[in-house]
């Protein structure tokens, strides 16, 4: 890439808004039905409060159902946080595991499959929905605790050395032919931080792999199979920056909490 010095950039998953936005979910074909999975397994709504060892305090915190709880999403992602857990742990066991509040237990491997035979992946391992789609709230520090909506995306994260590599040398190849873009500056910052975003990469017909991830995600959201929602990817170059990325967004959350 450029040789000269990228700042860090402000990391973040921002996608366009959904063209279906404004339109109450149960108004739309395909809308979410209810999930399969006990949302008390989720690890986020519990079936009743915990106990004081496991908030750290007295009293009692969380709500009676999944359903009431997300409703009060800052008060119950602190609840987590007071449980004396690390944020690796939080995000290991609440974010990139577990089950998933937009998509059925059923919806949620279908597309974690789809993905992983597209781009010939493991769907357990290099797969992993992220985002408000996977709470029901966003955690991210420009929307901390916003619920999941009608206008709100399924973000995907893949995580493949492979795939990363090859998409990388492509960009690289396509900058040294003296080909720039408008965003080539931007993905060289989010390639310092170990992840490419494709909205960020050439639109140009001699860049084929833009184009060609556009088309599988557009198809991915026009079968309606996972609801109206868009689906978004990103691509990481291994765990360890996708797991940096969640333990960023958990530790700001904790440190909101703490100064307030």
């Amino acid at each position: 890439m450029s040789g000269r010095l990228v700042r860090s950039p402000v990391v973040t998953l921002d996608q366009p808004r959904s063209p279906l936005a404004g339109l109450p979910v149960h108004q739309l074909a395909g809308a979410r039905p209810k999930c399969s999975t006990d949302r008390s397994q989720l690890g986020l709504g519990v079936s009743s409060p915990p106990s004081d060892a496991q908030t750290g305090r007295g009293g009692t915190v969380g709500s009676n159902s999944f359903e009431q709880s997300i409703e009060e999403p800052k008060k119950h992602f602190e609840s987590i946080l007071l449980a004396d857990l690390s944020d690796e742990r939080v995000v290991n066991s609440k974010i990139l595991h577990g089950g998933c509040y937009a998509l059925s237990e059923d919806q949620h491997f279908s597309l974690k499959e789809a993905i992983a035979n597209h781009f010939s992946i493991s769907p357990h391992q290099e797969v992993f929905i992220v985002g408000s789609a996977k709470l029901g709230f966003s955690v991210a520090p420009h929307k901390r605790y916003r619920l999941f909506g009608d206008a709100s995306d399924i973000d995907v994260a893949i995580v493949s050395h492979n795939l990363y590599e090859k998409v990388w040398h492509e960009a690289h190849a396509y900058a040294d032919s003296g080909a720039g873009w408008p965003r080539q500056g931007k993905f060289e910052q989010y390639i310092s931080w170990g992840w490419i975003r494709p909205d960020m990469l050439p639109r140009s017909p001699s860049f084929q792999f833009s184009e060609e991830w556009r088309q599988f995600f557009r198809e991915l959201q026009r079968g309606r199979q996972f609801g109206p929602y868009k689906i978004a990817g990103a691509l990481y170059h291994d765990m360890h920056f996708l797991t940096q990325y969640q333990r960023r967004a958990v530790r700001s959350c904790r440190e909101a909490m703490e100064a307030s």
